[in-house]
């Protein structure tokens, strides 16, 4: 990137000693420098959004502005490259929107998976038929309505995402759900799209489920093993694990919360957070927020068994992965890529008995997860703090007009209410966060409430709650 002013840290040498709430634009500067040709423009945005805000919750910071001013200058430079490059790519043919790329296009494509490319894929399929794409780009609609097509269907196509990779020389597809049969209906579009015969084996992300096409005949055989088929079921002992872990907790934790020393809310909400993963099913992360209150706490966290030479380490490692996978499941967007890849990475590992390995890939992806938990927890203090700041200022001019005896006092009050019960105090998924953005971003009751006389009092709601907002939507999308 050859603009000098995109660059984090020369946005760090203009904010130091600044007491800026840039925490979301230097993550959108930092993701831009990782960008892309197919997600710059979006990067672009991002930046040119954060900083936007960052403006709003600085108004009259001269020194902002004109910083701001330079760096729109090269956001717009750097936008008229990308587009530039992107129709420079359209020029030499990369066209993804003719009936071409589920024909001869994806035979180049297959040809190279063996030589350990890994393509993005989408299977449509109803009833009896089915038909696949691969690609080095990701599949949006415009290419699932050529697969509709492809189908010459209108309506009922279901569609499943994943991956096609080189795995027990075959080409495997990796899907998050498995369609029994799936195997054999790959292999018949892919010859009647390609005109050539492929031997496709499908998976889903535990690599013990599989299904496998290995010749040229009609045979197809399934497998099933690991978690699924064990002699317990991974959910009931990581329950289990749980509820042992929170017991040992509750002495300590209700000696803290009897000290007024202690913090007793953090405490409190570490513990809401564990428990409410847990009700949800989500056991490891449960576990990471009891790890969490047990530092707070001052106790160390739950140690890893030591090694047992009469554990079997194909039930261990299938164990460990049937607990991480609904985590894995709802991982953002922003490491869900890393976490399948590190998945499908310890399936193979671990079919090939290389279960030191395998154990280590799932190290990573724990970690990963761990450390998203951690941010989450993290933003979401932020949002809290803002939502708790924003309700005292509503509470403040609430008083003041009450006390005028103003007949119309009481409607005005209905109204700034209104507000706080619309500030969802933790917004747990992506759409609750977009949907909460949306509703700040657009209502009228806070353009009015932030235009009250300044006898009342001061509100300043919008820019702030949203600065808070967007540093959630970061790790919840």
């Amino acid at each position: 990137m050859s603009e000098k002013l995109l660059d984090e840290s020369e946005w760090k040498k203009f904010a130091k000693g600044g007491d800026y709430k840039d925490a979301a634009l230097l993550k959108a500067l930092a993701a831009l420098a990782k960008a892309g040709p197919a997600e710059r423009a979006a990067a672009l945005d991002e930046v040119e959004k954060q900083g936007e805000l960052l403006l709003k919750a600085h108004k009259g910071d001269k020194k902002l502005a004109e910083q701001w001013k330079g760096v729109a200058a090269a956001l717009g430079r750097e936008r008229k490259a990308a587009e530039a490059a992107a129709a420079e790519a359209d020029a030499e043919g990369d066209d993804d929107a003719g009936p071409a790329v589920l024909t001869t296009k994806m035979v180049p494509l297959l040809r190279a998976v063996p030589k350990g490319e890994t393509l993005q894929a989408v299977v449509a399929y109803v009833g009896d038929q089915t038909a696949v794409m691969v690609s080095r780009k990701a599949i949006g609609a415009p290419q699932r309505k050529l697969l509709a097509a492809q189908l010459g269907v209108s309506g009922g196509v279901k569609y499943l995402a994943g991956q096609c990779l080189f795995e027990k020389n075959l080409h495997t597809f990796v899907l998050e759900t498995l369609v029994a049969g799936m195997a054999k209906k790959l292999k018949a579009a892919l010859l009647a799209q390609t005109e050539m015969r492929w031997k496709i084996r499908v998976r889903g992300l535990d690599p013990n489920v599989v299904e496998e096409d290995l010749d040229d005949g009609d045979g197809a055989s399934a497998t099933e093993g690991g978690a699924t088929t064990g002699d317990g079921d991974p959910a009931d002992a990581a329950r289990a694990a749980y509820e042992v872990r929170l017991d040992e907790l509750q002495g300590a934790l209700k000696a803290a919360l009897a000290d007024p020393k202690k913090d007793g809310s953090k405490l409190r909400a570490l513990l809401a957070f564990a428990q409410g993963k847990a009700e949800g099913g989500q056991f490891p992360a449960a576990m990471q927020g009891l790890d969490a209150l047990a530092k707070q706490l001052g106790l160390a966290s739950a140690a890893p068994p030591a090694p047992d030479a009469t554990v079997d380490p194909s039930k261990a490692f299938n164990a460990r992965l049937a607990a991480l996978l609904p985590a894995a499941k709802e991982a953002p967007t922003s490491i869900a890529a890393q976490v399948k890849a590190r998945i499908a990475d310890a399936g193979v590992a671990a079919r090939d008995k290389d279960y030191v390995a395998a154990q280590a890939l799932l190290d990573e992806v724990e970690s990963a997860l761990e450390a998203v938990a951690e941010r989450t927890r993290a933003a979401l203090d932020e949002w809290q703090a803002a939502r708790a700041s924003a309700i005292d200022d509503i509470e403040e001019v609430i008083e003041a007009v009450r006390e005028t005896g103003d007949p119309d006092a009481r409607a005005v009050e209905v109204e700034l209410r209104s507000i706080v019960s619309n500030l969802t105090e933790s917004p747990d998924t992506p759409q609750a966060v977009a949907e909460l953005r949306r509703w700040l971003e657009s209502d009228d009751v806070i353009t009015a409430a932030e235009e009250v006389p300044a006898h009342y009092g001061s509100l300043d709601l919008r820019a702030p709650l949203l600065v808070a907002l967007q540093a959630l939507a970061a790790v919840r999308g």
